[in-house]
């Protein structure tokens, strides 16, 4: 009997057709009709008169399981598992169409005509059915005869280790750990071994780029690799005289490498600059070095001297910081003081510069006339005067000022100068009040009237008229608001226009004038500012 290994056994189970004939059906087919024919002359029809294409028995022999047919191989030969009626043979399964039959294949049982059934080979194995394999799975197809597919004949690449192979992973990758010779992957054999080396150069040299433990030579491994390192102490120390590890170079040590060298320098910060901490010396900087400490020193000369332009501190010498700077200053006592021997400025005091040495002057005005309060030797004198200008000036008429006074030391305000044009008198009033006028410009309730004096000849603009009038007492610090007018339209009173209302014009040692403001006529809503009194103030300190 001839047997056919097929890929897969489908039991019948139903009288319906299982599958289409395909071409290999229709020619077992053609080929079983030309015998049957051959030998019968006809087909066997089993179809019932009348029931048409698959309402009777079918036509048996056709290779198609129709109407009552279980099986139809092609054929009416009995013993071949579907009889000459289509009906299966005792002991027998057929499916597809042309039928192909087995016999009982599939019942896991090893029957006569079977070479296996299932799981049962009967003990063969690969190396049993066929001398040439050397391993393998042996299989058993759905029609119950060997499978030989996963069987292997013997060969480097097959996957099976056979004799005289270390290995055999069946590729041929030498990345792996058995190579495409069969045999084993090993350190030095020129192939780089994946996630186990990181080279290999096939030789046992230690000093190149490759080391005989197939590791990329670095610096710190401890081998000079020739050509890239002079040194490798393999220590993985920066601060000796070679340089490895991770961040090192394997050269010998030097200033600028970026690497402390312990013993030799103090710094290191691989640049060449002498501005920053670490001088190009690799000493640390320090005030004194003769570099400039950016961030950290104003100057650096190198130098002890404390009397040049910088101090032994690398700071710019100045005013104030207590060494004389020669040509600079003529003295400097460490403080803001202007009224020791030594002035603020770091200029010597003296007889006139605005500041009352204690223990040594009385007054100082800053300057050296006498007959102003303070006389040019520093000494005070009881009568003293403040003039603010005569120069320029405009009028108003009738016109009045108003202007703010602040005593620095007790006095009385013993009379005045004003700049005054009239013809062919002038006729004056004065009025005061203790504190700012602010707010009561307008109100002539809100002031004293001190003076008045009337038929005043005089002398012009840009020449004082002198105005006599009873003393004014001033504690020390008082500031008091004085108010000057002229009385009728034909007297000028005359005053400047100023920068800005409240702002100090004149002072001296003793008292201070400030821009004020003019009006129409006295106590007048119409005001114009800033305004500067043209004239002289007349004070005693020593009542």
């Amino acid at each position: 009997m001839t047997h056919i290994n097929v890929q897969r056994w489908e039991p019948i189970t139903s009288l319906a057709r299982q599958r289409p004939l395909g071409a290999l059906g229709w020619l077992l087919l053609a080929f079983g009709a030309i015998t049957l024919g051959a030998s019968s002359g006809c087909l066997t029809d089993f179809s019932s008169p009348g029931s048409g294409d698959g309402g009777g028995a079918g036509i048996c022999g056709n290779g198609i399981v129709e109407g009552a047919e279980a099986c139809d191989d092609g054929a009416l030969n009995p013993g071949d598992g579907c009889d000459a009626t289509c009906h299966l043979e005792p002991g027998w399964n057929c499916f597809g169409e042309p039928s192909v039959c087995a016999m009982s294949c599939g019942n896991l049982a090893l029957d006569p005509g079977e070479d296996c059934d299932g799981n049962l080979l009967g003990g063969a194995t690969c190396e049993t059915v066929y001398a040439g394999f050397d391993g393998g799975d042996l299989g058993c197809t759905e029609a119950c005869f060997f499978d030989t597919a996963n069987c292997h004949l013997p060969g480097c690449g097959d996957g099976m280790v056979g004799v005289n192979e270390e290995c055999d992973d069946g590729n041929t990758s030498n990345s792996d750990d058995c190579l495409n010779n069969c045999s084993a992957a090993v350190c030095g054999d020129g192939y780089i071994r994946a996630g186990v080396e990181e080279c290999d150069d096939a030789n046992v040299y230690d000093t190149d780029y490759c080391t005989n433990a197939c590791k990329n030579a670095v610096c710190g491994d401890g081998f000079v690799w020739v050509g890239v390192e002079v040194c490798d102490d393999g220590n993985a120390s920066l601060t000796d005289g070679c340089p490895d590890g991770a961040m090192g170079t394997c050269q010998p040590a030097v200033c600028g490498d970026g690497h402390v060298w312990v013993g030799h320098e103090t710094c290191d910060d691989q640049n060449t600059s002498n501005t920053d901490a670490c001088p190009s010396s690799c000493v640390a900087a320090t005030c004194g070095d003769g570099y400039v400490w950016s961030g950290n020193e104003q100057c650096d000369d190198g130098d002890t001297s404390n009397s040049n332009d910088c101090l032994t501190n690398c700071i710019h010498a100045t005013c104030g910081d207590g060494y004389v700077w020669v040509g600079h200053e003529t003295c400097d006592d460490q403080n803001t003081s202007n009224t020791d021997a030594c002035l603020s400025n770091c200029v010597a005091a003296f007889c006139g510069d605005g500041y009352i040495r204690a223990g040594s002057e009385a007054c100082d005005d800053g300057n050296t006339s006498s007959g102003d309060g303070c006389s040019a030797s520093c000494t005070v004198e009881c009568t003293g005067s403040l003039t603010t200008t005569y120069t320029g000036g405009d009028w108003l008429y009738p016109g009045a000022l108003m202007f703010e006074v602040r005593a620095l030391t007790a006095m009385e305000l013993t009379g005045m100068d004003v700049s005054l044009e009239g013809d062919p008198t002038v006729d004056v009033v004065i009025y005061y009040r203790r504190g700012i006028y602010a707010g009561h410009e307008s109100t002539q309730a809100d002031w004293i009237l001190h003076t008045t004096v009337s038929g005043i000849t005089a002398a012009g603009i840009h020449q004082p008229t002198s105005i006599s009038m009873p003393t004014l007492s001033m504690s020390s610090g008082e500031l008091i608001s004085l108010y000057v007018a002229t009385t009728s339209s034909n007297q000028k009173i005359f005053s400047n226009v100023g920068t800005s209302e409240g702002a100090v014009y004149r002072s001296n040692s003793f008292l201070t004038v400030y821009e004020g403001i003019s009006l129409y006529h006295a106590f007048s809503t119409t005001q114009y500012s800033p305004r500067v009194f043209n004239g002289t103030l007349y004070y005693d300190i020593c009542p």
